[in-house]
């Protein structure tokens, strides 16, 4: 009780009140995105609004009635800019006894609400209809996507290059399509699950509670730089008791300080954009977690992201404690993690997916502290028969860091003495700094006082990490580029531009191709259950699909700026410029 109280003292309390609002205020920061908190609370209250009107709706019946909507707004939009030629049109109308060509359409209840806004609130009011449009067609075809699977796994089972029971391929089929068949039959509907999409989604909850447990086992090792690291070895049987009384601090303070980052950012989540009612809801609504295979509920999830973060943080404070137990100074323990640290996000950031060394921006502490993203996405990993996900990776992986850091930190407690007996490599330094020492009684003044400043004081260890850290971020600033993005960017540069129609012909040539392929595909997979082809046949044709199927895919960043420009001219009647926005 006595180590509690001299470790969790008033200013680790103010320190963690302190982390706790400026992580709360971070992630407010990061949903206004500059917009300010009144424009988010439209947007919030505009949300449900729409939740609740289309949510009366049957799915068929929803989509219809939002796309009609969309559809009239920007109708009226595009007559409201044209005012001054549509009233001169009606006025010619009036007088020849014709209908005008410009035709706003129906009001409905929608477009009523929406002329009444303001500008600004207008194009927030058409961010969120295009929102529910987006969630209304993914809740739509999310059961054909689940099917779609379950029936991939069983045809792929039967081609010969699959059939092996042995190989990793076969297995991973087999586990895909068990592992999906739970959630076969989740029901989703339209819900406002704005609040936990972006909760999941916040990661420096994370950062700022591992900050905090640096600063705990900073204090936890204080007696090896105080001098009463004699008195407290000298304690025997006492210094297992220590050891365990420390691992139980740094577990509770662990599982607190994640739980007041995590659940006061949660409780921030649901007073900007509301949606309690919505935790109840398949997390499967959340279009994030289109291929998370548990069936689970937004809150159970978000409980379930919580048990996982919690245990990454126990684990890398004991691994952090465990560090420091083995140094015998507690700042070289410090420069000791913070070069490892830099080194981690220096590799997680500079390593590309396709990298020889990918392996290190797969299993890295920034990766590690990305909980929802490992957790909710799947993946298999494996060999030959056996297969395993990579959440069960990291939990395992966890496991093991935690019982090897345990090990350390309990044995390095009870068995490092407070002085070492010298051996003969600390004899021969000590020869040689006498020897220093005797050469620098010598030198002038000046020299001394230099020494003093970069030497002693550690001032050359300053100026070594700033040139590092100045050198980072300078070779930092030079963007890497797939050599895909760059043939792209080529595209861009002698096709795009104001007259893109080479850019589209492109597009369209592509999606003609790989749409045939389909066409081909679906009817030889008919001709394959009639019995009029072979299972080789039927393979080569899918095979062709899939080389089509990433030719098409190449082309679709081309294909997506162009729906944008033309959204852009149809609202706005702006004449964008197909161009690449890599370095913007």
């Amino acid at each position: 009780m006595n180590e509690f109280r001299r470790l969790i003292n008033r200013k680790v309390v103010i320190g963690f009140i302190a982390l706790l609002v400026i992580n709360v205020s971070l992630y407010v920061y990061q949903q206004t995105k500059g917009a300010g908190l009144k424009e988010l609370r439209f947007e919030t209250v505009q949300r449900q609004r729409c939740v609740d009107y289309y949510g009366d709706y049957d799915i068929e019946a929803a989509i219809n009635a939002v796309n009609s909507d969309i559809e009239g707004i920007l109708s009226y939009r595009k007559a409201d800019k044209q005012g001054t030629v549509v009233e001169s049109e009606v006025q010619a109308d009036a007088e020849t006894g014709e209908e005008s060509d410009v035709q706003i359409g129906a009001e409905t209840e929608v477009l009523e609400k929406y002329k009444a806004l303001s500008e600004r609130e207008q194009l927030l009011f058409l961010t969120v209809l295009r929102d529910i449009e987006s969630q209304l067609e993914y809740i739509k075809k999310y059961p054909e996507d689940m099917k779609q699977i379950q029936t991939n796994a069983q045809q792929l089972m039967t081609f010969s290059i699959f059939s092996d029971k042995n190989s990793f391929t076969y297995n991973n089929i087999v586990k895909t399509g068990k592992d999906f068949e739970k959630v076969a039959d989740v029901s989703l509907y339209l819900v406002n699950n704005k609040a936990a999409g972006s909760f999941v989604n916040y990661y420096y909850t994370f950062y700022f509670a591992l900050i905090m447990m640096v600063f705990i086992i900073y204090g936890l090792s204080g007696e090896r730089d105080n001098g009463m690291w004699g008195i407290v070895h000298s304690a025997g049987s006492g210094r297992l008791r220590l050891a365990l009384h420390r691992l139980f601090i740094i577990a509770g303070s662990g599982v607190v300080i994640t739980a007041g980052l995590y659940f006061t950012t949660f409780a921030a989540a649901l007073l900007l954009y509301g949606g309690a009612g919505a935790l109840n809801a398949p997390v499967q609504s959340i279009q994030a977690f289109e291929r998370f295979a548990m069936p689970m509920s937004q809150i159970g999830f978000v409980l379930y992201n919580y048990e996982y973060s919690v245990l990454a943080v126990v684990v890398l404070s004991v691994a952090l404690w465990a560090v420091f137990v083995v140094n015998r100074k507690r700042n070289h323990a410090l420069i000791l993690t913070g070069v490892v640290v830099g080194l981690e996000v220096l590799m997680y950031y500079r390593i590309g997916l396709h990298s020889i060394y990918s392996a290190f921006k797969q299993i890295n502490i920034v990766r590690l502290m990305k909980v929802n993203a490992v957790i909710s996405t799947y993946a298999n990993r494996g060999r030959g028969s056996f297969v395993i996900s990579e959440s069960a990776i990291m939990f395992w992986a966890l496991m093991v860091i935690l019982v090897v850091s345990v090990a350390v930190a309990v044995m390095g407690t009870v068995l490092m003495r407070p002085s070492q007996g010298k051996n003969v490599l600390t004899r021969l330094t000590d020869k040689l700094y006498a020897g220093y020492q005797h050469i620098f009684a010598n030198v002038p003044v000046v020299f001394k006082e230099l020494h003093k400043l970069l030497v002693t004081s550690r001032g050359f260890t300053v100026i070594v990490v700033l040139l590092l850290v100045v050198m980072y971020f300078i070779s930092y600033g030079k963007m890497a580029f797939s050599d895909n993005s760059r043939e792209r960017d080529r595209i861009y540069l002698e096709k795009g531009g104001a007259d893109y129609s080479q850019i589209s012909a492109l597009i369209d040539e592509r999606r003609a191709d790989y749409m045939q392929a389909v066409e081909k595909s679906m009817e030889a997979s008919e001709q394959y259950g009639n019995g009029e082809i072979g299972i080789d046949e039927l393979s080569q044709i899918n095979s062709t699909v899939s080389i089509y199927a990433s030719r098409y895919a190449a082309v679709r960043e081309f294909e997506q700026k162009r729906e944008y420009l033309d959204t852009l001219k149809e609202e706005t009647g702006i004449d964008g410029y197909m161009m690449s926005d890599r370095g913007y």
